[in-house]
């Protein structure tokens, strides 16, 4: 690479760096998690609830495109019984439904 390149690259990282983390602080999550809601829950590993979420908050979810985040919110407003889940939305196999189990607080 040349010298030059990597001279710009170099800047252009520590202008990001300092406009992210400003002198003297350390980037952490720990305050955001503790008031985190919804999808940014995963983010701290943490579950959110499947009463509480929104579309956004199913969106986050891994393989969960805008089709299916509206089904599962029209399904969720029909039936609070997430055992029919995978017969209400369309595209809700068996390795989908375990993503969401493993990150939604299911009733």
């Amino acid at each position: 690479m040349h010298k030059g390149l990597q001279l710009i690259i170099l800047f252009v990282l520590i202008v990001f760096l300092m406009r992210v983390v400003p002198f003297g602080m350390t980037p952490t999550f720990e305050k955001g998690c503790q008031e985190a809601t919804g999808a940014a829950k995963i983010l701290c590993g943490e579950k959110f609830s499947f009463e509480l979420a929104g579309r956004r908050d199913f969106l986050v979810l891994p393989g969960v495109g805008p089709k299916m985040a509206d089904q599962l919110m029209g399904a969720k407003s029909e039936n609070k019984s997430w055992r029919m889940l995978d017969r209400k939305v369309k595209g809700l196999g068996p390795k989908k439904m375990t993503m969401l189990k493993a990150n939604v607080i299911l009733p």
